[in-house]
């Protein structure tokens, strides 16, 4: 039995009208194809069609995603200054994690609902009066500072995190020990620089490789050793620049390269980089066991379409950044161990929840944000334990469905529902989010109606009297005096520094003092990896027709279809 009769028979109408074809994103601008595998999806959660495309959704939905930021704010309750992901000029205010999640916000402002009125006004009320945690720590990390952490200790500047020690400036990191600069990171010690990699030791400078140790500047290996410049290599070791070498002839040459020269690892890291954009051979995606799937960065996934970055995944429609289990989800990003999401933004151990974000251990929530073991409530902001709110006022079972029904009949005739939630309610602030990581486009930023702020407003380091890094001395060894002295990155316009534990980290591992903020440095390193969005192009080697995710940075990549790839591999033993 429907508790919505009157929004399904309305919804259902319009689902049964709509037809197949192209059409003209309102946001984008682009042109793009409905399909009926696009309109299965909307009939499964039972929404309306939208004429935003695709891949503005996922944008859209990138925004509300951490980024890389942290900032000074102000605690709302002790008026204490903290560190927070949002920004202090962002209407959502914060409150220190531990408090947030002791306490019951939903008392504190609550709307009855008007179905005359915009709902996103109404919405924008709670948004502005309900505080959300500072960090989005789910147990609180010891000596770490970052946002998104579960089970972190001493590290520094780390987003969406799991089970990490000793490392700084990464995203999406899970049982990292001792690593710095990283961008999907996987149980590897003692390594900088990592793009898309798992258990790596003693390595610098790797992009897409698994079990290797002692080496610097790889692409694309498996299970390699003692390797200084390697592409597309399989069980090898001593190699340098693709030349075989003895154990003692490669040691030679490692004792004659000090990468703690700026100029030496300059030269060594441009030479790697115009390899990768034009020699190396690139296969069409590097998915991992992943049946009757399609998109890039899929490992053990099972019709998994148009997917990007999901592990242990089943039944995926353009949906991204997904672990631990996931199932039946179309057009959400960046949630773990759920079922049944349809356009959301961070989803933990969630099932059944539509146009949220920031959620966790709840079920049948839509147009919700950062609400906690909740069960069968609508748009509401920063709930734990409820059940049957809208807007955060408490109904009764039978008012909350009558309600319902009348509300998302409202929001269908205005156009509301359907739509994601607003631009200006991400908390990270759209432009600091992990659309950082990409180019969003100003029209759709405008579109969505987002916010910019004020980098300067809130920064975590001391912008006063700040050192170009040009100024620097080459080598690492004589640039102590500068630990701990704001620099200025010129191209981002922010000060750093670089701690005592960052010059111990790049004593141990043999690199050069750091030029650039390590927002410049991971976002260049994220733009490395292939992305969500996709092109039709011919083999390299065959001139057969395959799909290839877009890279941003190697836009003149040898990419072979993966027939070609492998007899490639064998011929390279």
């Amino acid at each position: 039995m429907s508790h919505t009769p009157n929004y399904d028979a309305k919804v259902k109408m319009i689902l049964d009208a709509t037809t197949l074809g192209e059409r003209v994103c309102p946001i984008s601008g682009e042109t793009w194809k409905c399909t009926q595998e696009e309109i299965d999806w909307w009939r499964k959660f039972n929404v309306p069609p939208t004429d935003v495309s695709p891949m503005a959704r996922r944008r859209w939905l990138t925004g509300f995603n951490l980024g890389l930021e942290m900032w000074w704010n102000k605690d709302m309750l002790s008026g204490e200054k903290i560190l927070s992901y949002v920004h202090p000029d962002n209407k959502i205010q914060v409150v220190e994690d531990t408090r947030w999640y002791a306490e019951d916000w939903s008392s504190r402002v609550s709307v009855e609902p008007d179905a005359s009125k915009s709902f996103f006004e109404q919405m924008r009320i709670l948004n502005k009066g309900v505080p959300i945690p500072a960090l989005r720590t789910y147990n609180p990390p010891i000596n770490t500072v970052g946002a998104g952490l579960i089970s972190v200790e001493d590290s520094f500047m780390v987003f969406a995190v799991l089970n990490t020690k000793r490392s700084a400036y990464g995203w999406l990191l899970d049982g990292m020990e001792g690593c710095q600069d990283i961008f999907f990171g996987y149980t590897s010690t003692d390594s900088f620089c990592v793009n898309h990699v798992e258990r790596l030791h003693n390595c610098r400078v790797v992009l897409q490789s698994q079990d290797c140790f002692n080496s610097s500047f790889l692409f694309d290996c498996r299970n390699c050793e003692h390797v200084f410049g390697g592409f597309n290599l399989r069980n090898r070791q001593y190699i340098w620049w693709g030349e075989q070498l003895s154990q003692g002839e490669w040691e030679k040459r490692a004792k004659g390269v000090d990468l703690k020269s700026w100029k030496t690892f300059s030269e060594n890291i441009d030479r790697f980089l115009k390899r990768l954009d034009g020699e190396a051979v690139w296969p069409e995606n590097f998915n991992i066991r992943a049946e009757d799937s399609s998109g890039e960065y899929l490992v053990r996934c099972l019709r998994a379409h148009h997917a990007f970055g999901v592990n242990d995944g089943t039944d995926f429609y353009q949906a991204q950044i997904s672990h631990n289990g996931c199932e039946r989800c179309a057009h959400s990003s960046g949630f773990t161990a759920s079922s049944d999401l349809y356009m959301v933004a961070g989803a933990s151990s969630c099932s059944n929840i539509k146009f949220s974000s920031n959620c966790g251990t709840s079920r049948n929530l839509e147009y919700c944000m950062q609400s906690y073991n909740c069960e069968d409530c609508f748009g509401c902001v920063g709930l734990n334990r409820k059940k049957f709110c809208i807007l955060n006022q408490q109904y009764d079972e039978d008012e909350y469905w009558r309600k319902l029904d009348e509300v998302k009949c409202a929001m269908l005739e205005r156009g509301e529902y359907g739509r994601y939630l607003p631009g200006d309610f991400s908390p990270a602030g759209i432009e600091f989010s992990t659309a950082n990581f990409f180019d969003y486009p100003e029209r759709e930023m405008e579109a969505i109606g987002a916010v910019r702020f004020d980098p300067s407003v809130g920064a975590v380091q001391d912008a006063s009297n700040m050192t170009d890094p040009e100024t620097l001395p080459d080598h690492l060894d004589n640039g102590e005096e500068y630990v701990g002295k704001p620099l200025i990155d010129k191209e981002l316009g922010r000060a750093f520094a670089v701690r005592r534990d960052d010059y111990k980290f790049y004593q141990k591992l043999g690199l050069p003092f750091p030029r650039r903020h390590y927002i410049t440095r991971v976002r260049s390193l994220a733009r490395m990896a292939n992305t969500f969005t996709s092109s039709e192009r011919a083999c390299a080697n065959c001139s057969k027709s395959i799909t290839v995710a877009d890279n941003l940075t190697f836009k003149n990549r040898k990419v072979y279809c993966y027939g070609c790839y492998l007899e490639y591999l064998e011929t390279r033993g």
